[in-house]
């Protein structure tokens, strides 16, 4: 399976990503030429070059969760497109390991620690500018562990938000997750405007979760750090769909598997008619990486507004 993260390292163009192509609220709008940052009134385009010119230098980015599937991804990304990084920090149940086998050119410290810790989580935010939280249980099946998501991905999700404040770590990008406009209703056209949380969620316990921590993060948009001059905590969440590439532990080996176990089958659910789109991990590291480049972005043109983005990639 060859699977590529588009755009090309060359490419001044941006990953397409959203249903709607749009980022925060309508004041960031993804398209193949670069980011269109929007007022009232008038529009900027500026392209990748422009864009790395304005960041700020020598930052510092947490992954929660890095040593996971996509958590991996989001560290081989900044390792390869992110100069303006001088360290990566882990923060993970388990060591970090290089399992993409990519070259490391900037340091990484690994914090082993729980998020359910708020103590473990002061420790390794301390002089961090940017907090990407993918750490989070997923657990189906006849006995889901409820209580041990609510645990870590509720109260876990509310001690980040609250280890960044603590911490006046600026930035928090958060993965969510689609499944929490997932119900027994038809989406048609979906899309982050039009979706909204269901009356039932298709599966019991981790959409519920899930959409209990997006709130928590959104809310958290626009409220003062710690430090107390005026700096605010600037938040944005992430749906992406279920995906696939390199180390993935789960969903293409037991689509495999299951379909091996039916004499080469893959059963379908449904009247079979319906569209299901999965997404590289890749492409989902890329946006988280692009979702906190348009946050780090000081500029008189931007608004920012705790949002989510549908990611289809």
């Amino acid at each position: 399976m060859s699977s590529q993260i588009f755009p090309s390292p060359n490419s001044s163009e941006f990953v397409m990503f959203s249903k709607l192509s749009t980022l925060f609220a309508g004041f960031y709008r993804l398209s193949a030429a670069g980011v269109v940052l929007k007022n009232k009134d008038s529009e900027q385009t500026l392209n990748m070059r422009e864009i790395n010119s304005v960041v700020e230098p020598q930052s510092v980015i947490l992954i929660t969760g890095g040593a996971g599937f996509l958590g991996q991804h989001i560290v081989k990304l900044i390792q390869e497109r992110r100069p303006d990084v001088k360290e990566i920090r882990v923060f993970d149940i388990k060591p970090y390991l290089n399992q993409l086998d990519h070259p490391e050119s900037k340091p990484i410290k690994s914090f082993v620690g729980d998020v359910r810790s708020l103590h473990d989580l002061l420790k390794a935010f301390d002089g961090v500018d940017t907090v990407i939280h993918t750490a989070g249980l997923i657990s189906y099946g006849t006995f889901p562990d409820l209580e041990g998501m609510q645990q870590i991905n509720v109260k876990g999700t509310k001690n980040v938000i609250e280890a960044c404040l603590k911490q006046n770590v600026p930035r928090l990008v958060y993965t969510s997750t689609v499944d929490v406009v997932i119900g027994f209703e038809e989406i048609i056209n979906g899309d982050e405007d039009k979706t909204t949380k269901p009356r039932k969620f298709l599966f019991p316990g981790y959409p519920q979760t899930k959409s209990e921590a997006e709130k928590c993060v959104l809310q958290a948009n626009a409220t003062p750090l710690s430090k107390g001059d005026g700096s605010v905590l600037q938040t944005v969440a992430l749906r992406p769909n279920v995906m696939y590439g390199e180390r993935d532990p789960h969903y293409v080996t037991n689509a495999l598997a299951n379909a091996k176990a039916r004499g080469g089958v893959l059963t379908r659910v449904g009247r079979g008619d319906a569209l299901f789109q999965q997404a590289y991990v890749g492409n989902v590291a890329w946006a988280h990486l692009k979702a906190e480049e348009a946050m780090r972005r000081q500029d008189s043109w931007v608004v920012y507004e705790g949002t989510v983005c549908d990611l289809t990639l």
